[in-house]
């Protein structure tokens, strides 16, 4: 009787184990696919400020392009080094 009562306490610890060995691993998948779905999330999040980023140096240069046109440069100022204002005229001295 005291053999088959150890047995089963045996055969009960046996199952007892592999329920925790199998919730072990289950919660190691949980924590991979988290930290998979973390990995993804950060990498749309860079492709996002990547895009930003362009879009804004795309404003700029739009911008720069909208002076350029509306104020061009004066090259008799450039080529002799004297200064002008905003509006693209000579200063005088």
């Amino acid at each position: 009787m005291a053999i088959s009562f150890g047995f089963e306490q045996h055969g009960i610890l046996l199952a007892e184990a592999e329920i925790v060995k199998r919730r072990h691993r289950q919660q190691l998948v949980v924590h991979r696919m988290n930290e998979l779905e973390m990995e993804t999330k950060e990498v749309e999040i860079q492709e996002h400020i990547r895009q930003m980023e362009r879009t804004l140096d795309m404003g700029v240069i739009e911008a720069l392009q909208s002076v350029l046109v509306a104020c061009p440069p004066n090259p008799v100022a450039h080529e002799r080094h004297i200064p002008i204002n905003m509006s693209g005229k000579l200063l005088s001295f």
